[in-house]
């Protein structure tokens, strides 16, 4: 259905998704950096609610359950190739959002040309790097993200456990769905990008890792957001850094460390953590 490569990146928030968006965007014939894809992915959250819970709403638009993905299909390709267009037409292209990790088997259904790359940390670290953030939004008086431990935990679980439950449900799905850990891809990026550019026939860039690409307008305007700022920690868009890796040791308390090694386990076993 494309004329080009289509690559999404997700996962957690803070679990290292804009490194594995840079990493993959300096292999060969990729397009402009582009801000993260919300738009795209709040199109598939409209088609899951008024599809399923809130379908009533739906049934004097669309003849049938078929009709509203077909409709929601179609408006996702458009975009997506009018974002190609704007790159410049580029042979990949390649979106970030972590709005599609909860909803990655819809996602990987209603565009089946993605191949998606889901980007996980040690659970300790991404939610200490969360606390972090929510510390920052405190002070901009933008607090969002949730105060507690526990919730916490449940944004990570939600991050993940979707596509582990897609993975071994759907083999179609699974063949598309790639994991990356945040620890591989600071630590050994020229490996991990070398690592990704043979499983996808990709070529590397020619100087290897090369996170220093031309960005959007729209992706430098979040440097200034109000909310979106709080964001930009000072590894953001840096060369990959192992500084963050076991960082959890100096913000959270051991019994916050049980609680999060307690809730988060499936997930924390799956991944060697």
């Amino acid at each position: 259905m494309l004329g080009f490569k289509l690559f999404l990146v997700t996962g957690c928030m803070r679990s290292g998704t804009s490194l594995l968006h840079d990493l993959i965007s300096s292999a060969s014939g990729f397009g402009t950096r582009i801000a993260p894809a919300r738009y795209l992915a709040e199109q598939i959250n409209l088609y899951k609610k008024y599809c399923k819970k809130d379908a009533v709403f739906s049934r004097d638009y669309f003849l049938d359950e078929n009709a509203i993905f077909k409709d929601t299909q179609s408006f996702l390709y458009d975009r997506i190739n009018a974002a190609w267009v704007n790159a410049g037409k580029p042979q990949s292209l390649i979106f970030r959002s972590i709005d599609f990790a909860p909803n990655v088997a819809l996602t990987a259904e209603l565009i089946p040309d993605a191949n998606i790359f889901i980007s996980v940390r040690n659970p300790k670290d991404n939610i200490t790097s969360m606390i972090k953030v929510r510390n920052k939004q405190k002070i901009f008086k933008s607090s969002v993200i949730a105060t507690d431990i526990k919730s916490l935990c449940r944004t990570y679980n939600r991050a993940y456990l979707p596509a582990l439950r897609a993975q071994k449900s759907n083999s179609g799905i699974s063949a598309r769905i790639n994991f990356v850990r945040y620890e591989d891809a600071a630590r050994y990026p020229e490996k991990t990008l070398s690592d990704i550019c043979a499983r996808l026939n990709l070529q590397p860039g020619p100087s290897g890792v090369n996170r220093n690409m031309a960005i959007s307008k729209s992706l430098l305007e979040l440097a200034s957001h109000t909310y979106w700022r709080t964001f930009v920690t000072e590894l953001h868009s840096g060369p990959a850094s192992v500084e963050s890796i076991g960082s959890h040791k100096k913000y959270i308390s051991p019994a916050e460390a049980k609680i999060i090694d307690r809730r988060c386990r499936h997930v924390s076993r799956k991944f060697g953590y």
